[in-house]
Order: C-alpha cells, then structure tokens, then sequence
C-alpha cells in the first residue's frame, strides 16, 4: 500500500496536490484538466476514444469523476469533474459514462453512502474552510 496524502489549501478543492512515496515513477504523475458537467466529461472521453489513445480509463472517486488516458508523449492525462459527494481518498471503481447523470450520481451514492468517511462536498468544504481561515486554532 502506497502512502499517499492530498493536500489542498483552498475549500474549493479536495485536492491540489497529491504527493505519494514510491521507488519509481508512478501513473500518479498526471496533467489534470476540470469540466463542470458530465456532458463535457463524455464529450472529451469521447474525443480520447476517437483518437484512439492508450491507457483509456473512466473512473468513480466517489468525489469526482474522471477519465484517465496517455497523451501522444506518453503522459497521463485526466479529465475529471468534482460530485455533491466527498469520500477519504483513494477510492475509486470504473465509470460508466453511457448512463444518464441521474444513474451515475445514484450509483456513486450507493458505492460510497456506507463509508464512514462518507459526506456532502458543502460540509466537508464547510469544514475545511474554517480549519483553514479560522486564526485561533
């Protein structure tokens, strides 16, 4: 198991930087690119699968959902889009982007809903925004 921390210094962001511990280069090491609806998610997979490019991978964080492939240079590329939801990372099982917004929010839901670390990104953002702006701690 690979040590791995997610660090972020805005309650915006369950992440900004991810740092892990390893002997060699990881698929950790990674251009990430944000889209703000699932239409868009689908729109670039489908544009990667188009291209035919390796390493194609869509997939459920819980907190977000992705697609993962190999740029022509050989390095990893995601594009991914923040859900309602927050969940300890790592997390994660494949996506299916055929399915209609309803089906895939209810499913990350039901993958995710029994994880004690289980809770709505608006809290969890609520949370973190006062560990990192409240000054009395």
């Amino acid at each position: 198991n690979t040590p791995i921390v997610f660090l972020s210094g805005s309650a915006d962001s369950h992440h900004q930087l991810v740092l892990a511990v390893g002997d060699s280069p990881t698929v950790m090491q990674q251009l990430s690119f944000k889209v703000s609806t699932l239409d868009e998610l689908r729109t670039m997979a489908n544009r990667a699968s188009d291209y035919g490019v390796e390493g194609f991978r869509p997939w459920d964080h819980g907190n977000a959902w992705s697609v993962y492939f190999f740029d022509p240079q050989g390095n990893l590329v995601e594009v991914y889009m923040d859900t309602i939801f927050h969940v300890a990372q790592p997390h994660g099982r494949m996506l299916d982007l055929s399915l209609t917004d309803q089906e895939i929010l209810n499913n990350t839901f039901n993958a995710i809903k029994d994880d004690p670390t289980f809770g709505y990104m608006e809290d969890w953002q609520a949370r973190i925004k006062q560990k990192l702006y409240d000054n009395s701690n």
